[in-house]
C-alpha cells in the first residue's frame, strides 16, 4: 500500500477521512482505500448501530450550553485511540455518546447529563466457579474486588468473552460483551478476598461458533448452523419485505417514541428455542407487534400500545377430502371480536410415517374473521402446498388470533388434517 510523506502542515495521519483511510505498519504511515461492504450486518450489529443513531439524535436536541459543558468535561479524558500523549484528549460528543451506550448498558436507557468525569478505579476479578445452568447457559461465579474505591458500588462489571476449542488462542474481534449480574454470598462456594460477588450469564447460543441451539418434542440439542441459500420464495420474499419496512419504520422514529418502546419491553419477556425466559429490547417489541398488524393488513404503529392480551381461539371442526378443505371454529372469541383476525396455519403434506410437524406449518391466504362460519381453504392451500395425496395424506394446523390494533397473538390450537373418501351418495336414493 502506498505511503504517507509527512510534510509542515501534517506530520501523521490516523483514522479515514473521505474514502481514504490510514494505518501504520512497521511504524510508518501508509494509507489504502475505504473498504465498502454491502453486508448489512447481524441482528446485534444493527441494534449497536441503532443505538448509536439515537445516541446522535439525542445529542443533537441538548441546548448549545450544555454541549460545552460536556466538551469542558471532556478535556480530562485521554483517548483509547492514537495519537495517545497527555496533550490530547476526546471531544464532548464523544463523551456524550459513550454515556449514552453505558446506559443502555446497564438497561437504563436515558439522556446522559453532564457529569464531573473520574477515571476508573483500580479493580481485581477472581474467578470462582463455572457451571451449566437451565442446560444451556454457562454461568461464571466472579469476585469484584476496588480495595482503593471508596463507592465500589458505583461500577458494574462489563466483560469480553470468547469461547473457544481447547487450544485455540483469542480472537479480539469475536469477543461479545456481557454485564456481571449482582449474586448473593450464598451463590458463593469459595473465594479469597473481601469482595462483591457477581456472575456472568453466556447463553449457549453465542458459546459455539457455527453451531445452533434447538429443541424438538421437548429434547434439546445443539446442531450446526444453517445459513440457507440465495432463492427465496414469494412467501419468505414477503416477509422479508414486512421486516425491511419495518427496520426502516424503526429508524423514522423519534427519540421519545424509541424510549417509549424501550420503556413497554422492560415489562415484557422473550423465549429461547431452548425454552428458557429472556430480555427483548424496545426494536423487538416494535417488530413483533407491527409485524402481525401489517400481515393482517393495517399500518405500522409508531407509538406503543397499551397491551390487552387476547384470549386463545376454541377448538375446530376440520374436514380434509379430495374436494374440498373445510375449517370451522367451535365457538366464536367474546372478547374485542371486531378487532380481532383469524390466522391458520398448515403445513405440506406429510406422509403417514411423520407423526409431529407442526413447526412447518406456515400461514394459509389471508387472515379471517374469527367466526364460526365454515371456510373452505382448497383452493388457497392447494396454490400453497399443493393437493394431499395417499402418498401424503397428512396435514398439521396451527390456528392463532391476532388482535390488529395492538399486535398481540393469542396462544395456539393445533390439530392434524387426514385425507379421507368423501362418503358417495346412496345409488338407492
Amino acid at each position: 500500500m502506498p505511503a504517507y510523506t509527512p510534510n509542515l502542515l501534517i506530520s501523521d495521519c490516523y483514522g479515514s477521512a473521505g474514502s481514504i483511510t490510514f494505518y501504520h505498519r512497521d511504524g510508518k504511515c501508509r494509507w489504502r482505500r475505504r473498504s465498502s461492504l454491502s453486508f448489512a450486518g447481524t441482528p446485534a450489529q444493527c441494534a449497536a448501530l441503532s443505538v448509536h443513531r439515537r445516541a446522535l439524535a439525542a445529542w443533537r436536541t441538548i441546548s448549545d450550553t450544555e454541549k460545552e459543558r460536556w466538551h469542558d468535561i471532556a478535556k480530562n479524558v485521554q483517548p483509547r485511540r492514537p495519537p495517545f500523549g497527555s496533550g490530547g484528549h476526546i471531544s464532548g460528543h464523544n463523551l456524550f455518546v459513550s454515556a449514552y451506550h453505558g446506559f443502555v448498558t446497564l438497561g437504563d436507557e436515558h439522556i446522559p447529563q453532564p457529569v464531573e468525569y473520574h477515571p476508573f478505579p483500580v479493580s481485581m476479578v477472581e474467578i470462582v466457579s463455572a457451571s451449566v445452568t437451565n442446560s444451556s447457559d454457562l454461568r461464571i461465579l466472579l469476585r469484584l474486588s476496588m480495595p482503593l474505591e471508596k463507592e465500589p458500588e458505583r461500577y458494574a462489571l462489563l466483560c469480553k468473552v470468547q469461547l473457544t476449542e481447547a487450544g485455540k488462542g483469542c480472537n479480539p474481534g469475536k469477543m461479545r460483551n456481557f454485564l456481571a449480574e449482582e449474586v448473593t454470598e450464598d451463590d458463593m462456594a469459595t473465594g479469597s478476598c473481601p469482595s462483591r460477588p457477581v456472575a456472568l450469564t453466556i447463553p449457549a447460543h453465542t458459546a459455539f461458533p457455527g453451531v445452533t441451539a434447538a429443541k424438538t418434542m421437548g429434547r434439546k440439542y445443539i446442531r450446526n448452523r444453517g445459513y440457507g441459500g440465495g432463492t427465496r420464495t414469494a412467501a419468505q420474499a414477503a416477509v422479508k419485505s414486512v421486516f425491511k419496512q419495518l427496520s426502516q419504520g424503526w429508524k423514522s422514529l423519534t427519540n421519545e417514541q424509541i424510549l417509549a418502546w424501550n420503556s413497554l419491553a422492560l415489562s415484557q419477556a422473550g423465549r429461547s428455542v431452548l425454552g428458557t425466559s429472556s430480555k427483548i429490547t424496545g426494536s423487538n417489541l416494535y417488530m413483533r407487534l407491527n409485524y402481525w398488524i401489517v400481515y393482517c393488513g393495517g399500518d405500522a404503529l409508531t407509538v406503543p400500545p397499551t397491551l390487552r392480551g387476547v384470549e386463545a381461539p376454541s377448538g375446530a371442526a376440520i374436514s380434509l377430502t379430495a374436494d374440498a378443505f373445510t375449517f370451522t371454529l367451535d365457538s366464536e372469541p367474546t372478547e374485542n371480536m371486531a378487532d380481532l383476525k383469524l390466522v391458520i396455519m398448515a403445513s405440506a403434506p406429510q406422509s403417514n410415517g411423520v407423526t409431529r410437524a407442526y413447526s412447518k406449518a406456515v400461514g394459509i391466504g389471508t387472515p379471517k374473521d374469527p367466526v364460526s362460519d365454515e371456510y373452505d381453504l382448497k383452493a388457497e392451500y392447494d396454490t400453497r402446498h399443493g393437493a394431499p395425496s395417499d402418498a401424503a395424506p397428512k396435514v398439521f394446523m396451527k390456528w392463532f388470533f391476532v388482535d390488529t390494533t395492538t399486535g398481540e397473538v393469542s396462544g395456539e390450537q393445533m390439530a392434524l388434517a387426514q385425507l379421507t373418501t368423501a362418503t358417495e351418495p346412496d345409488a338407492g336414493a
